[in-house]
């Protein structure tokens, strides 16, 4: 969702934004790295007529820490969380949970749909550490585990199995 970023190594795009704090959010802190207001950004307004035409009834944002790997949740999201988790915790034990991270996360699409429109999201943030090679197993089996559970929660409420 972020091309310029990609390419230059940074979260913010080519207008020095960052692009997931620029979201309509409750909590939105208009500056000079979220943007004068929300959905400033040509990235940010693209991905929202995404999500608008799409209406996802579950988004997963991967995103990368120095302090992971561990999978964040938002809005009504932890069953799926721990189901990533603990596939993720088979491959490698370094793998945990965080239901709130200890910096604010204004204009976030995890707050936008998660917290102000109830649609779970979960972040799933392996170490910059790491290889792709060496994150993907882990990342692989949580994100099969999810599928997993959002069949089985899907058969639990239609009776069909």
């Amino acid at each position: 969702a972020n091309p310029d970023g990609t390419v230059a190594a940074t979260r913010e795009n080519r207008n020095g934004i960052d692009l997931n704090r620029n979201w309509p959010t409750e909590d939105f802190i208009a500056g000079p790295i979220h943007g004068d207001e929300p959905l400033s950004e040509p990235e940010s307004i693209a991905l929202a007529a995404d999500f608008e035409s799409f209406e996802p009834d579950v988004i997963l944002a991967l995103h990368s820490t120095w302090y992971g790997p561990f999978v964040n949740y938002d809005g009504p999201a932890l069953g799926l969380a721990e189901a990533f988790f603990a596939a993720a915790a088979e491959i490698d034990d370094r793998w945990h949970v965080v239901a709130e991270l200890d910096w604010g996360t204004p204009g976030s699409i995890g707050t936008y749909f998660g917290e102000d429109h109830g649609i779970p999201v979960i972040t799933p943030e392996p170490s910059r550490y790491d290889s792709a090679a060496e994150i993907w197993p882990a990342m692989r089996a949580g994100i099969d585990a999810m599928l997993s559970y959002l069949m089985w929660q899907d058969s639990m409420l239609t009776g069909v199995r």
